[in-house]
């Protein structure tokens, strides 16, 4: 989910099942004195085209993080589908949907059981295509656990992570995070399928672009990022999504959890600064002794409430309130199951630190 850089209640959103891979254009009226959402209408709804301008079939990618450019343009990431031989992608659609690039990847993002890719009929087959049973996936992100979060900071006077979005700086930073690390090798003890527990933790990859133009893009770096232990009772944790800040090198992160006993959800304050780059690192299987994963400082845990919360995955900036504060919209993703529901949250931003703890 992400809010229209010029405008102030016009939001987009994206869905990939029920359908066609699409997006949505979102009308939120807010009530600023009273902090309060008055009204939520769904507008325009945009079709996804593949690199041949063709619509990508139903079922054909699973895409995840949207995200608009200061040149109002929209990256969307794609978990694919490593059962079914469909490769993950970063990459970014003009307003109407269509096609225009890919973001490179390194090679170890792509699970080794892709056979075709790269337009909406291959893909299209690929997601007819029973699930791959003729070989085990030994490299490349997981089934439903690759490119989940993207965010877009704006670079201005001169400093390497202003994340501030605006119109007028033309070179700008997208903040992709895979919500898993690529298969590892044998190794059982990181591989990331095993739930961070008190002794042992899992990481997802944050990805880090400069993209100057269409000509001059280039992964800057990659570092890890700490996923709590789950909450008693939850069997999955990840991170479902990234929003940069008004702070050089600083993100809040949105984790959320599920088991049998219901959904979890926390946001954090992360900090880029000191982390590792771990590009180097086809997996995550060897000593990670000395590897400094990014910082981060915990904001709001949604137990709190007590209210039960749905599958939180959606978070954007929208205007600020009438005492100056800026509000913070989650929106929950309902995978089309008549048990859910789409819940979407209004919040207060307080003041941030410049500082966040592990």
């Amino acid at each position: 989910m992400t809010r229209e850089p010029d405008a102030i209640w016009c939001y987009r959103t994206i869905a990939a099942q029920g359908g066609p891979a699409r997006f949505y254009d979102l009308d939120i009226d807010l009530d600023r004195e009273a902090g309060t959402i008055q009204r939520v209408s769904i507008g325009d709804v945009h079709r996804l085209s593949a690199a041949n301008q063709m619509l990508y079939p139903t079922g054909a990618i699973d895409p995840e993080g949207l995200a608009i450019t200061p040149d109002n343009t929209l990256f969307i990431s794609s978990e694919g589908d490593a059962d079914r031989g469909i490769a993950p992608f970063i990459a970014e659609f003009d307003r109407t949907g269509q096609h225009l690039r890919d973001l490179p990847l390194y090679d170890y993002f792509i699970p080794d059981t892709v056979i075709e890719s790269g337009t909406s009929t291959t893909i299209g087959e690929a997601a007819n295509r029973d699930v791959t049973d003729d070989r085990a996936q030994t490299l490349g992100v997981q089934n439903n656990a690759g490119f989940e979060s993207l965010t877009i900071g704006g670079r201005g006077s001169g400093e390497p992570y202003r994340v501030s979005l605006r119109r007028n700086h033309r070179s700008y930073k997208t903040c992709p995070i895979s919500i898993s690390p690529p298969v590892p090798t044998p190794d059982r003890a990181s591989d990331p399928s095993t739930p961070s527990t008190p002794s042992h933790t899992a990481y997802s990859r944050f990805i880090h672009y400069s993209v100057i133009d269409r000509d001059r893009t280039q992964i800057v770096a990659e570092h890890l990022y700490p996923l709590d232990p789950p909450p008693l009772g939850a069997t999955t944790i990840g991170l479902t999504e990234l929003l940069a800040i008004d702070h050089p090198g600083y993100f809040l992160s949105l984790e959320r959890a599920y088991g049998p006993l219901g959904l979890f959800a926390k946001i954090y304050q992360v900090a880029l600064g000191g982390a590792s780059d771990t590009a180097s690192l086809a997996n995550l299987s060897g000593d990670l002794n000395g590897i400094e994963p990014i910082r981060k400082r915990l904001l709001f845990d949604f137990s709190s409430l007590q209210q039960p919360i749905d599958n939180l995955e959606g978070m954007t900036f929208g205007p600020r309130l009438a005492d100056g504060s800026q509000s913070v919209i989650i929106i929950s993703d309902d995978n089309f199951n008549p048990d859910q529901t789409t819940q979407i949250w209004l919040f207060r931003l307080s003041e941030l630190s410049k500082s966040a703890q592990r």
